[in-house]
């Protein structure tokens, strides 16, 4: 184990990681939900190709090719961010007076008819944020912090500090994200190697 670093000094090191990552680590909701639905836009097309002379046949190839039936896979599977993708593509096609790929259309279709599958419920994947705030938390463990603490040292005053929960107060001072120390500790648990 390594030798236990004087808190502020853990804290320093922390923050200076955590820096350079700030945009990542107040990831909100909203742009995770946008983050997502474009990554699935950019699998399953490619929109800057609307715009040249031959941009329908690239789109058309692209939309088949290179991901849009995995796409039209996972929309019909409930994926509500590759259904929004979809709609996206369909709506900049119509707009700009293109033809849509004809298994994009056959789902525009069914949508409009309201046949279409259940969205699941969930939230925009965070993984993104996640991760940073997994990496402080190992930065805090190697400077000698157990991961996490009782729930008995948690209702304490003046209790000693764990990884999550010194990764957590620095996330709120520093950072203006709020999390819990519980959402902090779920993070790491997620995330922490297995035990052979």
């Amino acid at each position: 184990m390594a030798e236990k670093l004087d808190i502020y000094t853990i804290r320093e090191q922390i923050v200076r990681h955590l820096e350079p990552l700030r945009r990542k680590v107040q990831l909100t909701e909203e742009e995770a939900e946008a983050t997502a639905i474009g990554n699935w836009i950019d699998r399953a097309s490619d929109l800057t190709s609307f715009n040249s002379p031959s941009g329908e046949a690239i789109f058309y190839r692209r939309f088949r090719s290179d991901g849009g039936l995995e796409t039209l896979k996972a929309a019909g599977e409930g994926d509500r961010f590759a259904h929004a993708a979809l709609l996206a593509i369909a709506r900049l096609a119509i707009v700009l007076g293109r033809p849509i790929p004809h298994p994009l259309a056959m789902y525009v279709a069914a949508y409009l008819l309201g046949d279409n599958p259940k969205m699941k419920r969930g939230r925009a994947p965070l993984s993104i944020r996640d991760d940073v705030i997994y990496e402080a938390i190992l930065i805090a463990i190697g400077c000698g912090l157990p991961a996490e603490r009782s729930q008995t040292a948690r209702n304490s005053d003046g209790a000693e500090h764990s990884a999550c929960s010194l990764v957590r107060d620095i996330l709120a001072s520093n950072f203006k994200r709020s999390m819990s120390e519980d959402a902090v500790i779920k993070i790491w648990q997620k995330r922490k190697p297995k035990k052979k």
